[in-house]
């Protein structure tokens, strides 16, 4: 691990261009820009410097807004967030619109600096957000108190820039800090039971956070992203001779001639038709369905073989077939029911977690085993959650049944989300519930018109539902909610199927019955049903004083506003060894708590550019920017133990730097992390499996020791 090769241009990491007055002047920033100035109207002299700040604020607000939307995990901790976004908000629409009575404000340096301080907590609230609401982002929190420290510090750094601001926000009450303390303890507290029962691929054995998760989503955004990376992704290809006939034929399936054994496990053979045209597509699909394999809940796909001159794919065998042909045949009793809503609960909360979004979910598309274990099957409608909306036209009659309104009408244009496959999932357990197909017997228009009306289904388990049953149909409404950010998440359903479950569980293995009348043709099929509350009851209260915001002291000498170079730019500068420049930029943003500023004011120190190498005073720059997430300071700090430069060596401090900065998705620091763990180096016990799993995250992103690794290993990192 020599100086040279953690250099800043040879550490990559994820840290997203702090950038800001170039980063809003390009494509639809520009428009923010735009809006900004027709917002303020005709902009004084004074006002003109803070126009890019300005429209980089609202930018961030709007980034942070969306991504709260699609928030899956800790929604109290977003929320509590979300309040005070929210207001400040408000407060700088009112700047903006008060900016004569304000200019004295804007011919102020110290004002100025603030404002872009207050921008850089903006962007740190936006990637906790990010983090704390996804489960890969969620694995950087390993340790016990990560999340609230990370939280309190947040809110304590708002607080203090809008007093700086004089911003009119009022946030920081006892009652608030109160309510902030509980969602802390609730939302811990409920991703410590999840992780604890979740499994289903989505934690490993040690009830950790899978990091097959990341790994899937990086290589599976290589793939799309690179068509070499296309060419080497290919299904496992099955020799035809290793595919027998079984030993005994499907007992509870109607097409016995489908069952083959490869490897002493039951197969699914289903025929598939390659042409020239779409072949590496279908490929390429297939091959990363295959690597889906760690999902429990997800039907296995073995590889490509070719029976009697036919392509084949060589699946899982599920025994009982789909979900809507066993209701079909036979009563489903309500334990085994609420086990099945939990596999296939389990089994969404896995795609999601690797970017997937189904498309799909209905009964006939979900397989069941021998075991009664569901798997949720039939992917061609399926999609990366970022990646364009799926053209359903041709699928629209079966699937309308199960839609979310959202996506009956395209004005405006909405995107398929993780909300609408919670909406779907809502009409899955209508569904399981009831045994048969929502809507069963009204048209297409007929059930567009219902649904944007605000009607559902009608739940009926009779005049006496079991509590079973009650809890159930909460579910079921709370999931089919027509404001789609009001429907649960997934955790949060799982969450409450699990409790069921347990609350109910009978100690007897559940069965199936044949199927008898349900006793429930004489009741209509239809109900109106009324969406629940949005987010917020009530706007976050906004304390003013009568010229609109508290006094503030202007005495100082005005002098005109020095805007800050671009922190991009300072970098440049420092590349072609204009060293000044680049401290100037450096400390200019540094003074504004950017992190990344002060991780580069680090390697300012460390390289000795203005004098001796301050070695001790450079390593605590690194801690403070590795403190505040910087993966790249991270690694440096990391470094800095390991070698004793500039902090005393300290072998758990350097383990602990080290798997911060590789969880955080620095690629040298997983391949060094990797290579620790694997060869069981510094006295930590060997773990091969980890240490592997560093490496091939490492090698999805070319890092070269990481890929020789792998090779020396025979692993194929496409395989």
């Amino acid at each position: 691990m020599s100086h040279a090769q953690n250099a800043p241009g040879a550490v990559s990491g994820t840290i997203e261009a702090d950038d800001s007055a170039r980063h809003i002047s390009q494509g639809s920033h520009a428009e923010t820009i735009k809006k900004v100035v027709e917002g303020i109207g005709v902009a004084g002299e004074a006002v003109m410097p803070f126009i890019p700040l300005l429209a980089a604020v609202t930018l961030v607000i709007d980034e942070i807004v969306k991504t709260y939307e699609a928030a899956q995990y800790n929604k109290k901790i977003c929320n509590a967030l979300m309040d005070r976004v929210e207001a400040a908000q408000l407060a700088v629409k009112a700047l903006q619109r008060r900016q004569k009575e304000n200019e004295k404000k804007f011919r102020n340096q110290a004002y100025y600096e603030s404002f872009n301080r207050f921008l850089q907590v903006l962007k740190k609230i936006k990637k906790f957000i990010q983090d704390v609401s996804q489960l890969q982002g969620y694995r950087k929190f390993t340790q016990a108190n990560s999340v609230k420290d990370k939280f309190n510090g947040l809110i304590t750094e708002f607080e203090q820039v809008g007093r700086d601001l004089n911003l009119a926000i009022t946030i920081a009450t006892e009652e608030q800090r109160r309510i902030d303390r509980e969602a802390l303890e609730e939302d811990i507290a409920g991703m410590k039971v999840f992780l604890a029962n979740i499994e289903g691929g989505i934690t490993n054995q040690n009830k950790q956070i899978n990091m097959f998760l990341e790994e899937f989503s990086l290589l599976k955004a290589k793939v799309e992203k690179s068509e070499s990376s296309k060419q080497e992704m290919r299904p496992t290809q099955i020799p035809s001779s290793e595919i027998e006939f079984p030993l005994r034929p499907p007992s509870n399936r109607e097409c016995p001639t489908e069952k083959r054994m490869w490897r002493k496990l039951d197969v699914e053979i289903k025929p598939l038709k390659l042409s020239d045209d779409d072949k590496t597509r279908i490929e390429t699909e297939l091959a990363l369905l295959g690597r889906l394999r760690e999902g429990r809940n997800i039907i296995k796909f073995y590889g490509l073989s070719k029976l009697d001159g036919q392509d084949v794919k060589v699946m899982e065998w599920a025994e009982f077939g789909n979900l809507r042909s066993l209701y079909m045949k036979n009563d489903i009793e309500w334990p085994l029911k609420i086990r099945i809503a939990i596999d296939i609960c389990r089994g969404l909360l896995f795609l999601h977690a690797v970017d997937i979004l189904h498309h799909d979910i209905r009964c006939e598309n979900i397989l069941l085993t021998d075991h009664y274990e569901a798997k949720i099957a039939n992917f061609h409608l399926s999609r990366v959650t970022e990646g364009p909306t799926v053209d359903i036209k041709g699928n629209i009659i079966e699937i309308v049944h199960w839609l979310a309104p959202e996506k009956f009408s395209n004005k405006p244009f909405k995107p398929y989300t993780t909300q609408c496959d919670i909406f779907s999932y809502g009409m899955l357990l209508w569904e399981l519930g009831h045994a048969k197909k929502p809507y069963e017997n009204m048209t297409i228009k007929e059930i567009k018109e219902h649904v944007e009306k605000g009607n559902r289904e009608i739940i009926n388990f009779g005049l006496y539902p079991s509590g079973i049953q009650v809890e159930y149909t909460r579910l079921i409404r709370e999931a089919w909610a027509g404001d789609p950010y009001s429907r649960p998440t997934l955790q949060e359903m799982f969450l409450k199927l699990d409790k069921i479950s347990e609350t109910y569980h009978s100690g007897k293995s559940p069965g199936l019955y044949p199927r008898r009348d349900l006793g429930n043709s004489d009741v209509s099929p239809l109900e109106t049903f009324s969406s629940p509350p949005s987010r917020h009851n009530s706007t976050p209260s906004i304390e003013v004083s009568s010229d609109g915001f508290p006094k503030f002291d202007f005495d100082e000498i005005e002098v005109p506003i020095k805007p800050l170079m671009p922190l991009d730019d300072g970098i440049k500068a420092y590349k072609v060894r204009d060293f000044a420049t680049a401290w100037e930029c450096f400390a200019g943003h540094a003074k504004i708590k950017n992190s990344r500023a002060i991780y580069w004011q680090g390697w300012y120190l460390w390289e000795g550019l203005d004098g001796p190498k301050k070695l001790e005073e450079a390593a605590r720059l690194f801690k403070q920017a590795a403190d505040d997430g910087i993966a790249e300071a991270q690694l440096r700090y990391a470094l800095c133990i390991l070698n004793s430069e500039g902090v005393r060596y300290n072998r758990d401090e350097f383990l602990k730097y080290l798997r911060f900065a590789a969880d955080n998705g620095n690629p040298s620091a997983q391949y060094y992390l990797g290579d620790v763990l694997l060869n069981g180096k510094l006295g930590v016990e060997k773990d091969e499996y980890e240490g592997e799993n560093y490496i091939r995250l490492a090698a999805i992103k070319e890092q070269p020791k990481a890929l020789r690794v792998l090779e020396a290993r025979g692993v194929k990192l496409y395989g």
